[in-house]
């Protein structure tokens, strides 16, 4: 059974993405593909996209994967002074080769690039699953407490909806917001600088923002295709939101939002390289 999901996994990929040559491009779309095959529902892949794109911990251990499995070119020189070059396969390759053998399973590429978004799919789900909050038993002793609790905090839900911050920047830009990432905070000087290098901006609820932001991936941008018009998008998370990121406001407010970011964001993703038109998912305006 898992054979024949996997076959398929990999005939879709090879039908959806002939020219890719993007690693990344092939596992985002792969965790995709396998979530579909075991009907995990829209919101919980979202999640393990989410997961997934969030540790570049996780996205490293990928790439050095895949870099030992790849055969690679080595090149003599024989004692003529003739240079011969000749395919090598690593250890990795070997041991995956006979494991595959055994199971009737082809060593290709887009195979193993199916059981690396595999494993990153199930170990994602888990994380996911584990992470849930476990219902509470009710204790019948306080049921008038808890009804009390109950009226007493719900007008105080609207104060706990989470706010999200869109950016769109130039994919130019991204080594600036990656050291941000590295550094794991924010300063003054950070958001007087994200304030320069915005084109658009987007504020608005997390149900919003996760209906759209996953409808982006036909916009992902393949090695090799790079444009200069290319952009990243830089979801984050604010504590609450704030007016000078709302539409129509004028330049000061603007810019006093983004020297007060530092103050009010959570934490922040960035997204993969994508084409322009990947911003039209989101109602944004001119920063």
């Amino acid at each position: 059974m898992f054979i024949q999901r996997l076959n398929q996994v990999t005939n879709q990929l090879r039908n959806e993405l002939p020219n890719s040559n993007s690693l990344e491009f092939y596992i985002f779309k792969a965790i995709i593909i396998w979530c579909n095959q075991f009907n995990i529902p829209q919101n919980t892949t979202n999640n393990i996209l989410e997961w997934y794109n969030q540790f570049d911990e996780i996205q490293i251990i990928t790439r050095h994967i895949y870099q030992e499995w790849k055969p690679y070119e080595e090149k003599e020189t024989n004692w003529r002074g003739q240079v011969k070059t000749s395919s090598k396969m690593s250890g990795l390759y070997n041991l995956v080769s006979s494991i595959f053998a055994r199971k009737n399973i082809n060593n290709t590429e887009l195979n193993i690039i199916a059981i690396i978004a595999f494993s990153i799919t199930a170990i994602g789900y888990f994380t996911y699953i584990i992470n849930q909050p476990q219902p509470q038993p009710i204790n019948t002793d306080k049921t008038k407490h808890y009804e009390y609790n109950l009226i007493s905090t719900s007008s105080q839900i609207r104060s706990i909806a989470k706010h999200f911050l869109i950016l769109v920047v130039s994919a130019s830009t991204i080594d600036f917001i990656k050291s941000i990432k590295i550094k794991g905070s924010i300063n003054v000087n950070d958001g007087e600088k994200l304030y320069e290098i915005t084109k658009y901006l987007w504020l608005g609820s997390e149900s919003v923002l996760n209906q759209n932001r996953y409808n982006i991936n036909r916009y992902l941008v393949s090695k090799g295709e790079e444009s200069e018009y290319d952009i990243h998008l830089v979801y984050f998370e604010l504590k609450q939101g704030d007016e000078g990121f709302k539409p129509n406001v004028n330049t000061l407010a603007r810019h006093d939002a983004f020297i007060k970011l530092p103050n009010l964001a959570i934490n922040f993703e960035i997204s993969p390289r994508l084409k322009m038109e990947a911003y039209e998912n989101f109602e944004v305006y001119n920063c």
